[in-house]
């Protein structure tokens, strides 16, 4: 299948069967200049669908510009018809930019906060309008990037954009079953032939599920406001007290789109993370690990993935069918109480986990 055609299907399907457009309803779209071809694309099939759409570019030359002017806080005050173009929309779609994203770490932390001021405003005016919107995550998977993480970036796109047309429908109902299976379990246990042999339990908070369908304004955290795509994951959190055994990695975990930490062996003993080995990445993890706050060595996460249009994705660990990846640290925005400002995780495919004696996933499949 040719990138168009690819490209023209995930069009296709976000508008119809994730954001849910109707003849009629207006679609707002932002991007940058790195993904015009599919912003096109996706305007040229809502309008078949009569719906009423408008593009806002932020041009990415002129974006660097005023950075290098250190202009951040202009930067970080949209204008009065941006405000008044999401007021009006019914639907929404963000292509993630700039393209250079590795750049912008050369303008130190206090201006790029300065440049992304706009966003609690943003969440409160979408929330307002009751927005239904999905970020394109292939947007992020610029050349730039994937020279930074060492990944071919057209295949990385192109696996991105497959991803992206799994059934929402489906996803939702393999994390419903995931969520009454897990209620008011009491031990997990994770096994796998390559070693494997870890128990958790749950941190008795309710899980997030994300199944590619925006959950609109009733949403609780601002950021479920929008889903994404590729969606596909199931979160919960895990009782910081309790972890005993080890995890023996196969997949690697992406760090802020730059760091690959390739995780072979986490030992836990007495509910802490004891010991650690890595097929590459290790010097990053030890320094974010260096300067975490207190609880950054607890458990903190469970994601369970429930997307099968995706493999083994650069950023998807957390989403690819029957993948299981275990946190440790801060949970809070997951609804916990550790609030350790580190976070790392550790992914695994092919394995068996089991409640309270039952499998809930096995082989890559969610049961």
């Amino acid at each position: 299948m040719s990138e168009s055609s690819l490209e023209r299907r995930v069009s296709r399907h976000l508008l119809k069967n994730c954001l849910r457009v109707r003849r009629g309803e207006n679609l707002l779209v932002e991007t940058w200049n790195h993904t015009l071809e599919m912003v096109s694309t996706l305007v040229d099939e809502a309008r078949k669908l009569g719906v009423h759409t408008m593009v806002v570019l932020e041009d990415e030359r002129a974006f660097w510009s005023a950075m290098d002017r250190k202009q951040g806080k202009l930067l970080g005050e949209s204008s009065d018809p941006e405000w008044a173009a999401l007021s009006k929309a019914d639907a929404y779609v963000f292509f993630w930019g700039p393209e250079d994203r590795p750049r912008g770490e050369r303008y130190g932390g206090a201006l790029w906060e300065q440049a992304l001021a706009y966003n609690p405003r943003w969440y409160a005016e979408a929330r307002a309008a009751g927005l239904r919107g999905v970020r394109i995550e292939a947007a992020r998977a610029t050349d730039p990037v994937a020279r930074s993480l060492g990944v071919n970036g057209k295949l990385w796109r192109k696996q991105l954009l497959e991803g992206s047309l799994a059934d929402p429908r489906s996803m939702a109902a393999a994390g419903a079953r995931l969520a009454r299976q897990l209620k008011g379990a009491r031990k997990l246990h994770l096994t796998h032939r390559n070693g494997t042999d870890l128990e958790l339990k749950l941190g008795g908070t309710t899980p997030q599920i994300f199944t590619g369908l925006p959950e609109g304004p009733k949403a609780g955290p601002r950021f479920r406001l929008m889903t994404t795509a590729p969606a596909g994951s199931f979160y919960t959190t895990l009782d910081g007290q309790v972890a005993e055994g080890r995890i023996v990695a196969n997949r690697t975990s992406y760090v802020d789109n730059e760091s690959p930490e390739a995780v072979d062996t986490w030992t836990f003993k007495d509910g802490r993370l004891v010991s650690w080995t890595f097929r590459s990445g290790k010097e990053n993890f030890e320094r974010r690990y260096a300067k975490g706050s207190k609880g950054k060595d607890r458990p903190g996460l469970l994601a369970i993935g429930l997307n099968d249009k995706l493999g083994e994705v650069p950023n998807m660990e957390d989403s690819e069918a029957g993948a299981i990846m275990v946190g440790v640290g801060g949970n809070r925005p997951w609804g916990g109480s550790n609030p350790s400002s580190f976070v790392g995780w550790a992914a695994l495919q092919g394995a068996e986990l089991t409640v309270d004696g039952k499998a809930v996933v096995r082989g890559g499949r969610v049961l």
